[in-house]
């Protein structure tokens, strides 16, 4: 068991300071176009079009997610490309197979996507929060009541239920969303994987790319849209088990020498 965690920790070595950089300047970002959105967007004319199903949308934070998670699967993806003379020492002194380091290095980054997923969760409740605590003075500013705020006990509750992404992010009560982004997880933590094992032998690593276009084009879908979580879960599920059979397949479960 100690000899799994500390070829994970060397798979975290490479990456974990990107991946935390990058989940803070997210934040950072999405933080500042909310923002910018509630400064644009309030005055007396459209008052009634500030809600924060409108904010998530106009504000652009759903495509700064999008390209964060790309540089995400970049970052995971290129991780391991070549091992330095350190890193085979590491793995001759535990005695770990080459199956082993692949595996490793697939859970590592299964929890890297893992904590990208619940920072964006945070991220947006932390915008709810910047919503409710934000916009009443803005629209003191500028002469509006905030009493004509579309905001209400209930407003972040439906907004999860309502807008795509927030839903999509946190499925509430919809099994079959949460079962579709389990396997997606799972799947962009191979694939990552996979694809730096492939680049090591020589060979092109595809299944990633599959997944990300994916992931982009079939994430965000609306509540009820059982077949999206169908079609998304089983291109994922192909993609990740497949990757995975291939790469198993094509290394020796023996010590690296």
């Amino acid at each position: 068991m100690k000899e799994r965690l500390s070829v994970m920790m060397l798979a975290a070595r490479g990456t974990v300071y990107k991946v935390i950089l990058l989940i803070a300047v997210t934040g950072i970002v999405q933080a500042g176009l909310f923002y910018w959105w509630m400064m644009r967007s309030i005055s007396p004319d459209d008052i009634w079009l500030v809600n924060l199903e409108s904010g998530m949308t106009d504000s652009h934070v759903v495509f700064a997610a999008a390209i964060s998670f790309v540089i995400l699967c970049a970052i995971l993806s290129l991780n391991g490309c070549s091992f330095g003379s350190k890193a085979i020492y590491t793995f001759r002194r535990l005695s770990v197979s080459q199956k082993e380091v692949l595996c490793c290095w697939a859970v590592y980054n299964t929890l890297a996507v893992l904590l990208f997923w619940m920072s964006q969760i945070l991220i947006m409740l932390g915008l709810c929060g910047m919503y409710k605590a934000v916009a009443p003075i803005l629209c003191e500013q500028s002469g509006v009541p905030a009493s004509n705020l579309p905001f209400g006990p209930q407003t972040v509750y439906i907004a999860f239920y309502r807008h795509k992404y927030l839903h999509s992010l946190m499925p509430m009560a919809e099994i079959s969303r949460w079962i579709r982004n389990v396997i997606l997880l799972g799947s962009l933590g191979i694939c990552t994987a996979t694809f730096s094992n492939s680049v090591r032998k020589g060979k092109k690593g595809i299944a990633i790319f599959v997944l990300v276009t994916v992931t982009l084009g079939m994430f965000c879908a609306s509540v009820g849209m059982f077949e999206v979580d169908i079609v998304s879960g089983l291109i994922a599920l192909g993609a990740g088990v497949g990757s995975g059979a291939i790469a198993l397949g094509g290394v020796e479960d023996e010590a690296y020498i």
